[in-house]
């Protein structure tokens, strides 16, 4: 695999896992471009990802790359250079999510294969549950591992205080849709312009490795 650095290899992944996640969320069925569907309508977001069965299926395989790459960057951030505790506590809560994010995911492909006539009400319902409790952990996590790198050499000390504020935000809002499902739209517009924010962070910590790589 070549002499590539531990630091060149966690910056390039800080950099391509985000937008890869990014890109292909927006692809997923019932979400921005293709089928859009209330999120809060199970039965809308469940028929748009059935009717786009194969990108549905390409989705749920890119982005959990995407989220590993990204996984593998912040843990490669985290442990080049001071990070207190907390920022550690952070990255294990983002490190829980990434995982519960990928079964979530995963449960797309049952949904997208589903024959017709059958109902995968549960299997989404399950995989709604599952992502929606994600949320609460990546949001914690990037709160408290923005705040503990901030003033670390190299990071952008006003966009993680911005970085941290978004999470925050974040974490009130998916507490209240775990409470609430019919906010789910709310929060996923919320979600989507928050992690927009962190991978413009996440790519500028990517930059920062690489070059010390």
């Amino acid at each position: 695999m070549g002499n590539m650095s531990v630091n060149k290899l966690g910056g390039m992944c800080l950099i391509i896992g985000p937008i890869m996640a990014l890109i292909f969320y927006m692809l997923q069925p019932g979400n921005m471009i293709i089928g859009f569907a209330d999120t809060a309508d199970a039965s809308a977001s469940l028929a748009s990802l059935q009717s786009n069965a194969m990108i549905a299926s390409l989705c749920a395989l890119i982005i959990p790359l995407g989220l590993i790459m990204w996984l593998n960057g912040i843990r490669t951030l985290s442990d080049n250079g001071d990070t207190s505790a907390w920022g550690r506590f952070g990255v294990q809560f983002i490190f829980i999510a990434v995982i519960a994010w990928v079964v979530s995911i995963a449960l797309w492909h049952g949904i997208a294969a589903a024959p017709a006539g059958s109902d995968p009400m549960a299997a989404y319902t399950v995989s709604a549950g599952i992502n929606n409790m994600a949320n609460v952990l990546a949001a914690v996590g990037v709160l408290l591992f923005s705040l503990s790198i901030s003033s670390r050499e190299g990071i952008n000390k006003i966009l993680s205080y911005i970085v941290a504020l978004t999470a925050l935000v974040s974490v009130v809002v998916a507490i209240i849709t775990l409470l609430d499902p019919s906010m789910s739209e709310m929060s996923a517009n919320i979600g989507g312009v928050s992690y927009i924010i962190w991978t413009i962070w996440f790519i500028l910590g990517g930059l920062t490795l690489i070059k010390q790589g």
